[in-house]
C-alpha cells in the first residue's frame, strides 16, 4: 500500500499510516474458504492449518492496530492534541471565561448553549460558539470531540447539568467532566441536589456555585494568569495569590489544560500557568505585586549566587549577588 500510492497527493506520513493500518487478509480468508476444503480433498499437506491461520492473521492485526493507531499517528503528527475546552451554559460567568480562554490563553473553546441571544456576547468577543442543544442527535455529530481536553456544564439547572456529564464522561475521562455547584457545600441541600454517581467533578470550590459567581463578575472579578518559572515558585503563586481567589484550571507545559476540581490541591509545576479568579487589581496593587515578586526572586538568587561562591571559595571571600528576572506572567 506504501508504494502503490507513491505517486499520489498523499504525503509520506498519511501514506505511512495507511500502509500501517490496512487491513490485513480480508482478500486471502475469502479465497481460502474457497479453496480450503477442496485442497483439503486434493491431499495437499497441511491444508487443513490455511484457513486457521488466515483468520489468525487478519484478527492478530485488527487487535495491533486498534492498539498502536494512536502511537503512531501521534509519532508521525497526524493527530490533534485534545486541548479544548467545551463549555455548555452561556452565562455572564461562562461567557467570560470563554472569552479569557480564548483571547489571553490562546486555547481552543467551544461554548455550547440553546439560546442564541445568550451566545451573542460570547460571538462579538470572537469566541467560537456552537447554538443549539448540546445533546441533540445533530449537535453530536457536529462535535469534535478528539479535540476536547475537559467539559465544564455550566449551566443554572443542576439535574441538566448531571445529565450533560453522565452523557460525556463515556467519551471523556470521568476527571475531565466538571459541573457547577449549585448549593454550598455547607447548606444541607441533599434533597436538592442530583446524586453524587450521576453528576460530574464539582468544579473548582465547593462555594463557587452558579449564583456566587455570577455575583462576583458583576462585582468586576476578573480572570488571571501567572506562569510558574525556576524563579517564580508554586509556593510564590501562594504566598501572593489573593485568599479569597478561585483556581480555575492549570495551563500545562504541553499545552494541554484541566480544570480545578472542588476539594484538590492543584500542584501546577514549573512551565504551567495557573488560572485564577479573583477581584479586579488596582495599578497600585499590581504595581505592589511585581515589586515583591522581584524582590523575592533577586532575594532567592543572592542567596543561590552565595551558597555557589561558598563551595567554590571555601576559604571565604566576597559573595557575588544577581538578580534574576521573573519571566512569570503578570496577570491580565
Amino acid at each position: 500500500i506504501f508504494l502503490a500510492t507513491a505517486f499520489t497527493d498523499m504525503n509520506w506520513r498519511d501514506r505511512t499510516l495507511v500502509a500501517w493500518i490496512a487491513p490485513r487478509g480480508i482478500v486471502a480468508a475469502a479465497v481460502a474458504g474457497v479453496f480450503g476444503p477442496r485442497m483439503v480433498e486434493a491431499g495437499y499437506g497441511g491444508a487443513e492449518q490455511l484457513l486457521p491461520l488466515i483468520f489468525a492473521i487478519v484478527f492478530s492485526t485488527v487487535i495491533l492496530h486498534g492498539f498502536s493507531i494512536g502511537r503512531v499517528s501521534r509519532w508521525l503528527r497526524l493527530s490533534a492534541e485534545p486541548n479544548g475546552v467545551l463549555i455548555v451554559g452561556a452565562s455572564p460567568w461562562s461567557t467570560e471565561l470563554a472569552r479569557a480562554l480564548t483571547n489571553e490563553l490562546n486555547m481552543q473553546v467551544l461554548l455550547v448553549d440553546s439560546s442564541w441571544h445568550r451566545l451573542r456576547t460570547a460571538r462579538l468577543a470572537g469566541v467560537r460558539v456552537l447554538y443549539g442543544e448540546v445533546l441533540s442527535d445533530q449537535i453530536q455529530q457536529s462535535l469534535e470531540l478528539n479535540e476536547i481536553s475537559c467539559l465544564l456544564a455550566a449551566t443554572s439547572n443542576d439535574a441538566y447539568n448531571a445529565l450533560v456529564c453522565s452523557h460525556f464522561v463515556t467519551s471523556l475521562e470521568h476527571d475531565r467532566v466538571f459541573q457547577l455547584p449549585m448549593y454550598a457545600a455547607d447548606e444541607d441541600n441533599e434533597s436538592k441536589v442530583v446524586a453524587r454517581p450521576l453528576r460530574g467533578r464539582p468544579a473548582f470550590h465547593e462555594n463557587a456555585q452558579y449564583e456566587e459567581l455570577w455575583r462576583k463578575h458583576f462585582q468586576s472579578w476578573q480572570f488571571y494568569k501567572t506562569r510558574l518559572t525556576e524563579g517564580y515558585t508554586r509556593e510564590d503563586f501562594r504566598r501572593d495569590c489573593p485568599p479569597d481567589a478561585v483556581i480555575i484550571a492549570t495551563l500545562f507545559a504541553d499545552n494541554t489544560v484541566l480544570f480545578h476540581a472542588a476539594g484538590a490541591t492543584p500542584r501546577p509545576e514549573e512551565g504551567d500557568t495557573v488560572i485564577y479568579y479573583a477581584p479586579k487589581k488596582s495599578a497600585t496593587e499590581r504595581r505592589r505585586a511585581r515589586a515583591e515578586r522581584a524582590e523575592a526572586v533577586s532575594e532567592r538568587a543572592a542567596a543561590a549566587q552565595l551558597s555557589a561562591d561558598g563551595s567554590q571559595a571555601p576559604e571565604g571571600g566576597p559573595a557575588g549577588s544577581g538578580a534574576q528576572r521573573n519571566e512569570s506572567s503578570d496577570p491580565t
